[in-house]
């Protein structure tokens, strides 16, 4: 059975491009053939980066069927490019992708309640393609609410999350907050927390793959791969 999951966030500029790639990374060195999929990017180059890093060899109109120049909400960046987002490509670009791989891992755009058009959200697109969701969230200050927030709209919405990723995006030692807060998130939501991310530096032009796997050991990836979300047929 193919199946999919969808990387979401607490917010914008959280990493979750680089946990979205190596989640992929984790999953392929477990011999599973996984592909990535970034359906909407707001300026950036989100997409291109979780293609070197998930080394996929998909074409990146395929992997990114919508790209705007703009770096704001899809629905906005959109209408000042005179276009319009369409969900069916989307799709057809989601199916063609689970065609060709075992496994796909797909990274929103923003956090979950982010308008892709004016009346369809991130949320309606995972909802439609009946996925789970991982969420990428700051380890610091902030995160209890930020994070407490999106489990619950995901799970208004029937969106079930497989966990909570927590990202440390600032350098320094792991202060007493960051070591608390997954604690208190998972005893607050029952969310299980497949990874505390520590602050790793990246080369911005010359990714090292040492630290990219050094992020993807700190990910528990055979949670995420006993993710039961699956294509839903949609006309």
């Amino acid at each position: 059975m193919r199946r999919a999951i969808f990387v979401t966030a607490t917010d914008t500029d959280i990493g979750k491009t680089v946990i979205a790639s190596d989640i992929a990374l984790g999953i392929t060195a477990r011999g599973i053939n996984c592909g990535v999929m970034k359906p909407v990017q707001c300026a950036g180059n989100d997409a291109s980066v979780l293609k070197t890093i998930s080394q996929a060899e998909d074409p990146l109109e395929i992997i990114n069927p919508y790209f705007f120049k703009r770096p704001l909400s899809p629905h906005l960046a959109a209408r000042l490019e005179g276009r319009r987002v369409s969900i069916r490509k989307i799709i057809r670009s989601y199916k063609l992708l689970l065609e060709r791989h075992e496994f796909l891992v797909v990274e929103g755009a923003g956090g979950l309640l982010v308008p892709v058009s004016e009346n369809f959200l991130i949320a309606d697109m995972i909802k439609g393609l009946n996925l789970e969701i991982v969420i990428v969230a700051r380890a610091g200050l902030g995160t209890i609410n930020h994070t407490l927030l999106i489990i619950e709209a995901a799970k208004r919405r029937g969106i079930s999350v497989v966990g909570v990723i927590f990202n440390q995006n600032s350098k320094g030692f792991t202060t007493v907050c960051e070591k608390n807060n997954p604690l208190i998130i998972h005893k607050l939501s029952k969310a299980k927390n497949p990874g505390f991310v520590p602050f790793v530096q990246l080369r911005q032009k010359n990714t090292c793959l040492k630290e990219l796997n050094h992020i993807a050991q700190k990910i528990d990836i055979d949670s995420i791969i006993k993710a039961k979300s699956q294509l839903k047929e949609i006309r």
